[in-house]
């Protein structure tokens, strides 16, 4: 059950909406999608700087320090969302981030800095990145139905850095014209 900290609403027509918003059902699930993405973003910004000394590519150290960037104005958003609305989140952790990032780390353990482990670290940033574009598109779909327009514009913003994060990191996997990708230095690199 989620349960919100309230700061003293006041007494204007913006205020008591609010308060009507947060008796709503709806509501409530748009901030527990807020919180996720929040967990997500701040598990994110320790994670990111281990990888970007952990990488060969430097296509991918580029796109990672962008993410690190990203996602502190992310959490900036997401911030103001919670004052906005004058509710504090309840929730620090999201268990399907620290999933993520579990799974990310076996992948890469134990192999040296190369393409092969680009190739890994890059296989479960997709999946990080789908799991953040899902928490975006969920709480904007929400904030659309309730006609939150300055929540809207945040969201976003924040789903479309996050496309263009893993459409960036999905050409350095596969390449371009002028590129090999990734995964294909990796499959020609002997076991080591």
């Amino acid at each position: 059950m989620i349960r919100f900290t309230k700061k003293k609403p006041e007494e204007t027509p913006e205020a008591l909406r609010r308060v009507t918003q947060e008796q709503n059902p709806l509501f409530k699930l748009f901030i527990k999608e807020l919180e996720n993405a929040l967990g997500a973003a701040e598990s994110l910004m320790k994670l990111l700087p281990k990888l970007l000394e952990e990488c060969l590519t430097q296509s991918l150290k580029h796109v990672l320090d962008e993410h690190i960037k990203n996602s502190e104005t992310q959490i900036k958003r997401i911030e103001k969302i919670f004052e906005i609305n004058g509710t504090l989140r309840e929730n620090d952790a999201s268990p399907v981030m620290d999933c993520l990032i579990k799974d990310l780390k076996k992948s890469i353990k134990g192999l040296p800095t190369s393409a092969v482990k680009d190739a890994a670290m890059i296989s479960s940033l997709q999946k990080i990145e789908s799991y953040e574009m899902a928490c975006y598109s969920i709480a904007l779909t929400y904030a659309k139905q309730l006609e939150l327009q300055e929540e809207i514009g945040f969201l976003q913003q924040s789903l479309a850095e996050e496309q263009s994060s893993n459409t960036k990191i999905t050409t350095i996997a596969e390449g371009g014209f002028f590129t090999k990708g990734v995964n294909i230095i990796a499959s020609k690199e002997k076991a080591g």
